[in-house]
């Protein structure tokens, strides 16, 4: 499927959509193993551009929270597809702080952050960064969804028209 004004593409079921919200657009669609959360939704993100320096520092600010918090914080390694580079992190929730019975029995499950990042190089030496961040994903969700979630993101793959669309301004908004 084609990622609206981002020039990438993902493999999802022909169940799934774009759809938008004021200014805010997201992919979203049916989980196959529904929990307390039945869908899964991505908000897909322009993010702007960044300097070379800018994107080795990005880079460098998400490796130092993985090694301060090794079993919160998780990144993925720097993958290149085509001409564009992939790089994600996810943060696990926090150990739950003990809580009496009657309301832990009625607390939500914590919510597991999952953003992956996509730079598509620039023709000043820079990137134009995109963003892919589930949103409401939540860890009991994602753990009985794993297999599936990751395809998603695996999916990804650089769309050179979309890429040359955007560029040219005639893609769209």
């Amino acid at each position: 499927m084609n990622l609206f004004y981002l020039p990438i593409t993902v493999q999802v079921p022909e169940s799934w959509q774009i759809t938008s919200v004021e200014h805010i657009v997201f992919l979203e669609g049916p989980l196959p193993k529904p929990t307390s959360v039945r869908e899964a939704t991505i908000e897909l993100q322009r993010q702007g551009k960044l300097t070379a320096d800018s994107f080795t520092a990005f880079v460098k600010d998400m490796q130092t929270a993985n090694e301060q918090s090794p079993e919160l914080v998780q990144i993925s390694p720097l993958k290149t597809i085509g001409k564009m580079i992939t790089f994600g992190q996810r943060i696990m929730p926090a150990p739950p702080a003990t809580m009496p019975a009657d309301q832990a029995a009625s607390a939500l499950p914590p919510l597991y952050r999952w953003s992956t990042w996509v730079f598509v190089p620039s023709s000043d030496g820079g990137y134009d960064r995109y963003g892919l961040q589930f949103v409401d994903l939540d860890i009991d969700s994602y753990n009985a969804n794993k297999d599936f979630l990751e395809s998603i993101i695996s999916s990804i793959a650089y769309n050179e028209k979309a890429d040359a669309d955007i560029t040219n301004g005639s893609a769209i908004r």
